[in-house]
């Protein structure tokens, strides 16, 4: 029968693997396994003869094979040479390469150990290594309860192929200068998994348990992810922006009261970095905080060319409806308004009114959807959030559930929220306070690229 040459350990003692009849046996120094040839034996045989073992003769009566003492390792078929010269660079991490991670399974498919190999400076995809030439392969560990840890420095053998058509995974790993624990694993595919034959510990033989070689896969970046201390108070600016004509004078002074104590209890819920400016279109409203115009704060204050400004002059419309310009005002404010730098842009707008220059012609028409649609993409573009508010009118029903869809469509299409005089701003606290609220920073996130060193395999 033909043996195969496997492995002395450190007593000089040779495991031979013959096939016998129908059985394939494999003696150990401690007992003998037996594995059925058509089961688990034909796979084994298949590793054996993918490992390229050399024919040292036949075996008779079951017995040893005499062979000199010496070290023997199970190359592939291109190792000519052994140099025992151990690698003696192996504690520290790997170098940058390619990484590979391997894992040892029992029987019920858990995890038993884990190992990885870095191959050279990336560009591999296979390795026949043998111990004391390292050109390709930069790092080798491997961890489990039997072995313990094993390093580049212990590795005899290992062969390694990603390529189409010649996929292959196997390793031959003893610890120096004893050679009393390690492992041989081989045979794996994408497809299959290998075995693990010879398998011992300082204290404990596992060999010809069962357990299984997984396929390779490609070792992954690991995540850190760092909690920041303190509180992160955001920047914001809020311009409360309300139509100046003689139909919201009943609810301004209402208005003004409303906005002001839920921006207030917004403030006293938590640290804020608020700047609110009140205005009116084309007109300011006394006893209120709605005492100055957009025309004049943005010529003053913001410093813009009046000829710049969208919205019309007082006067200039019929029946009030440039103090009505809901939507020019918010093209003005978005594109004039002195914002902070960094601050987070909000425009609250309080109407009654369609938003191109009031109800002239006590309907909702195609130019105040067209002067939506401007003000919304020059809100956009500025990065201003719009709030909206549309007050009580006299307006019939129709028309005005028409405005309301209208003004709801400016906050929804600005990301910012809508609400009518049936609401009495329920809901304006709490949204200001999502918005002005101090908050927690967000976890820093750092992708540290894969090591393939002692710690990997003993986490």
């Amino acid at each position: 029968m033909p043996g195969y040459r496997w492995e002395i350990d450190g007593a000089n003692f040779v495991k031979v693997v013959y096939r016998q009849d129908s059985d394939l046996v494999v003696f150990a120094d401690q007992g003998i396994c037996h594995y059925r040839f058509e089961d688990d034996g034909e796979r084994l045989m298949e590793f054996l003869d993918a490992q390229s073992l050399v024919d040292v003769g036949t075996v008779t009566d079951g017995g040893w094979l005499d062979v000199t003492p010496s070290v023997v390792i199970p190359w592939s078929s291109t190792a000519e040479t052994t140099n025992t010269t151990a690698d003696s660079s192996t504690s520290a991490p790997s170098t940058p390469g390619k990484a590979y991670t391997f894992r040892v399974l029992n029987n019920d498919g858990t995890e038993f150990g884990k190992g990885c190999f870095t191959l050279g400076d990336g560009s591999e995809s296979s390795v026949e290594y043998r111990r004391g030439s390292a050109e390709t392969l930069t790092a080798f560990w491997y961890r489990d309860p039997i072995v313990g840890v094993l390093d580049l420095s212990a590795l005899l053998s290992l062969s390694f192929s990603d390529r189409a058509g010649e996929q292959q995974f196997q390793f031959n790993a003893w610890a120096q200068p004893d050679f009393d624990r390690g492992l041989v694993a081989g045979g794996a595919t994408p497809d299959q998994l290998g075995h693990v034959s010879a398998h011992r510990g300082a204290t404990e033989d596992g060999s010809c348990q069962g357990r299984k070689l997984e396929w390779v896969a490609i070792g992954q970046p690991t995540i850190e992810v760092i909690e920041e201390d303190g509180v992160t108070i955001p920047l914001v600016d809020l311009v409360v922006a309300i139509d100046s004509s003689v139909s919201m004078k009943d609810e301004a002074v209402a208005l003004d009261a409303a906005v002001s104590a839920a921006i207030e209890a917004a403030r006293a819920h938590c640290p804020s970095d608020l700047r609110v400016v009140y205005l009116g279109i084309e007109g300011t409203f006394r006893d209120t905080r709605f005492n100055q115009s957009i025309r004049k704060y943005l010529t003053t204050t913001a410093k813009a060319a009046e000829a710049e400004l969208r919205g019309r002059q007082r006067g200039t419309v019929a029946g009030g409806g440039a103090q009505e310009d809901g939507a020019r005002a918010i093209e003005d404010l978005s594109r004039h308004f002195d914002w902070r730098p960094g601050a987070g842009r909000a425009l609250f707008f309080l109407g009654d009114e369609s938003l191109d220059g009031g109800n002239q012609d006590a309907k909702q028409d195609q130019g105040d959807i067209e002067a939506a649609n401007l003000a919304i993409a020059v809100a956009k573009e500025a990065g201003v959030r719009v709030h909206t508010y549309l007050g009580t009118s006299s307006v019939k029903d129709k028309v005005r559930r028409e405005i309301e869809g209208e003004y709801a469509r400016v906050a929804r299409e600005t990301g910012g929220q809508s609400f009518t005089s049936q609401d009495a701003l329920r809901g304006f606290q709490a949204l200001l306070q999502d918005v002005i609220c101090g908050s927690k920073p967000a976890p820093r996130r750092i992708e540290h690229p894969f090591c393939c060193c002692q710690a990997y395999v003993e986490s």
